[in-house]
């Protein structure tokens, strides 16, 4: 039944807040996770940068809204 669903997003984009309903997303924090992929290219290619670990695990956070069934 529909009211038995729950749907939930990726990436927090502008539009899973903005639809109807709102859409439960998960944040990831983007920016920091593309710096460290640059560091790590970067480790690569120059011998003489900081050696950086290549995996590394992001913090990831849900937001929840409407898209979220609720179980009383």
């Amino acid at each position: 039944m529909p009211k038995d669903l729950s749907i939930t997003g990726f990436d927090d984009s502008m539009i899973a807040e903005e639809i109807w309903p709102s859409l439960t997303t998960v944040r990831q924090p983007v920016e920091a996770m593309a710096k460290h992929a640059i560091e790590c290219i970067i480790s690569k290619i120059d011998p003489m940068s900081h050696k950086v670990p290549f995996s590394k695990v992001f913090p990831a956070e849900i937001i929840t809204r409407e898209s979220l069934i609720k179980k009383t």
